[in-house]
């Protein structure tokens, strides 16, 4: 019974194009995985951008903080107290409104908020995976299709890694 709870547990946190009025197809274009297309899967759409508040200062500090959440999740405390990662959930949304035109790509502190950005979609993404874990084959899709919308636009691991 506890098995059954958790798999109920986890099918209320859908991916965004699972959940699109669209029936699959998202604003994102596809990406090439291999021989097919792909879906992005944008993990930061739990709330759309119209429902946020301003974007918090510093930067860098959110960043930091959203990293720092991500990395505190183990399966006990996710049992124990489901709502932080509702919490979380709602504060990776906060990143569709981070005013990218406004940092200095040159900053340090913006290197070290994307650098934080990339690590946290990792998690985030690995929190949320229902695949299993990652192989060899799969790692590169996996890298391409699993997003954060950031400021208008979407980014995925390969992208923030360049």
């Amino acid at each position: 019974e506890m098995d059954l709870w958790k798999a109920r547990f986890w099918q209320g946190f859908r991916s965004s194009y699972e959940a699109s009025l669209f029936g699959g197809k998202g604003k994102w274009a596809e990406i090439a995985s291999g021989r097919s297309k792909k879906r992005r899967v944008v993990l930061n759409k739990r709330r759309m951008a119209f429902d946020l508040n301003d974007f918090p200062r510093p930067v860098c500090a959110f960043s930091e903080g959203l990293l720092s959440k991500s990395l505190s999740f183990r399966l006990e405390s996710l049992l124990e107290h489901p709502e932080a990662l509702v919490g979380f959930l709602d504060a990776t949304s906060q990143l569709q409104n981070l005013p990218l035109r406004a940092m200095d790509l040159m900053d340090v502190e913006t290197f070290c908020t994307f650098v934080n950005l990339y690590h946290c979609l990792l998690q985030h993404a690995l929190l949320l995976t229902v695949n299993g874990p990652l192989t060899i084959r799969s790692c590169g899709h996996f890298m391409r299709t699993s997003c954060y919308e950031i400021g208008g636009d979407v980014f995925s691991f390969a992208e923030l890694y360049l």
